[in-house]
């Protein structure tokens, strides 16, 4: 299902959640050989790759070069880093490519924080420009609009695919290869097996239709009980019992549990996320605060300053939202008048 409004990486996230463990269509080079994987494989190698760029320096403000003679794929991979760590891409070679590369190729899957992609995305200006392409600036939004209208007017849905002509190689091709099946959770393939990669950089060769995907239960996602540190991921509507377990370290949601640490909402998808207690290993939202106390699940603002990562006026961080549970599924209600929330423009 597409979401109404929000960033093109939030949405590619929580839509991968969805389909985590379901062939992704893709085949990974790897030591020679090739390997298929699952979405949960590729956002993770993604995920993890943009937390080494970011750890380098390469973060907002800083230029992901996208080289135009580049296999569409290889890409792919740097659009989707330019929206993880909220670098711009733009159109040229540079070592920033080299690195997106390496970091990509070299990469360990990193299970011990399988959510910390949403960590790095959640706060993001819908607005930032993330592909500057000949001719066209595209934002986290225009992206979004573009890539629904394609899938909408083509009637994509899950249980489609989307077969793409990469004989060109443009970015525009790229940029519906990896963002129209994220969305919908269809399958992607080229027309073409692509050659061999080379030595001086992954490409992604999609190879065919997985086939239909497997039953995934809403809930299965939150059955994961990661070590302390790790993130947890919350959908709106979802059963909420494991997860705030998990986070609070509690053995029943009606324990008081303070968590010292960090939750945002993504005012338009209900995504919420929250690191674990405080002292993890993780870039916590500043000032914000969850506590888990007699079923409510309570979300406060502790005076950030404006413009604080996820507090700016673009509202993706609604702060002083009450939540409760029915039936074991967690609904928002409307901020009271002393928590004025600033909605989406």
């Amino acid at each position: 299902m597409l979401t109404g409004r929000g960033t093109v990486a939030a949405t590619f996230a929580a839509t991968a959640h969805l389909h985590r463990d379901r062939p992704a269509a893709v085949e990974l080079a790897a030591d020679g050989g090739r390997r298929t994987t699952s979405w949960a494989s590729v956002v993770r190698t993604v995920r993890h790759a943009a937390v080494a760029l970011d750890s380098d320096g390469l973060g907002a403000g800083a230029t992901l070069a996208l080289d135009p003679a580049a296999p569409a794929r290889h890409r792919a991979v740097v659009l989707l880093l330019a929206a993880a760590t909220g670098a711009v891409a733009a159109g040229g070679r540079g070592q920033a490519l080299d690195l997106a590369s390496l970091a990509v190729a070299g990469a360990a899957i990193d299970d011990r924080h399988p959510d910390r992609f949403e960590v790095l995305v959640a706060a993001r200006d819908r607005h930032e420009v993330v592909l500057r392409a000949p001719g066209v600036d595209h934002t986290h939004a225009s992206l979004l609009v573009a890539a629904r209208s394609f899938a909408q007017a083509a009637g994509i849905g899950p249980e489609d695919g989307l077969q793409v002509s990469l004989a060109a190689g443009t970015a525009a091709e790229a940029v519906l290869a990896v963002v129209v099946p994220a969305l919908t959770g269809a399958a992607s393939w080229t027309s073409a097996t692509a050659a061999r990669p080379s030595a001086d950089g992954p490409t992604w060769t999609v190879s065919g239709d997985p086939g239909p995907p497997a039953p995934q239960p809403r809930r299965r996602r939150l059955r994961r009980h990661l070590p302390p540190g790790a993130q947890h991921v919350l959908v709106l509507g979802d059963d909420v019992g494991e997860a705030v377990g998990g986070v609070g370290g509690a053995s029943s949601i009606g324990t008081p549990s303070p968590v010292g640490a960090a939750l945002s909402v993504e005012a338009a998808g209900g995504i919420v996320t929250g690191f674990g207690p405080a002292g993890s290993v993780g870039r916590p939202l500043p000032g914000v605060s969850i506590t888990v106390d007699d079923g409510d699940v309570l979300v406060r603002s502790c005076g950030a300053p404006p413009g604080a990562p996820g507090l700016g006026a673009d509202g993706w961080l609604a702060t002083g939202r009450r939540g409760r549970l029915e039936g074991g599924a967690l609904v928002l209600e409307p901020p009271d008048a002393a928590a004025p929330v600033v909605q989406p423009g």
